[in-house]
């Protein structure tokens, strides 16, 4: 227990020093006893490599993490509750929530990893709209598991909503960024 203390201390320490950073523009050092620990590495480097630009790119990571894992929440859902019948989607629905996890997890900062996060965001608004737009979403809120589903469908609206800006800033901010 006092081994998880001191490692959630350290991440606060972190996350101060970021804010502190990012508020500032001064360099924040950061040495504690773990400080080689995978976790404060990867939270460190956000303090090392740039601060406020660099959180804006784990944000984008972390929430298109939480729009593919909503979107099996989602397809699961579908089956669960009849909606998809057929068995095709999930043959559709996996091949691109492989390519929208390979974007966003192994391409970093380049144009095609803001290209496969803004579509896959961009998919998954869809699959919102249609379920909004169609007649036996009433049904399904009333009925067994539809609580859980119209939550999915929301939070899936919310995360690939906030990709999508996300990653259309981080195009804007390559473009900038690029020598013209």
């Amino acid at each position: 227990m006092g081994e998880l203390r001191a490692v959630i201390r350290e991440v606060m320490a972190v996350g101060n020093a970021a804010r502190q950073r990012c508020t500032s523009g001064t360099s924040a050092k950061l040495n504690t006893k773990y400080s080689r620990n995978t976790h404060s590495t990867l939270l460190g480097a956000q303090i090392s490599h740039g601060g406020c630009e660099m959180k804006e790119n784990v944000m984008l990571t972390l929430s298109s993490l939480a729009s593919i894992v909503l979107t099996t929440f989602h397809l699961a859902g579908d089956y669960a509750l009849g909606i998809e019948k057929t068995g095709k989607a999930i043959f559709i629905v996996v091949p691109i929530a492989v390519v929208f996890l390979y974007g966003t997890v192994v391409l970093a900062e380049r144009w095609p990893r803001y290209i496969v996060i803004l579509l896959g965001s961009l998919l998954g608004l869809y699959a919102v709209y249609i379920h909004a737009q169609s007649a036996r979403i009433g049904q399904v809120a009333v009925g067994g598991g539809g609580f859980f589903f119209i939550w999915v469908l929301i939070a899936l609206g919310v995360t690939s909503l906030f990709s999508v800006i996300l990653s259309l800033r981080g195009m804007w901010s390559l473009q900038r960024a690029s020598p013209q």
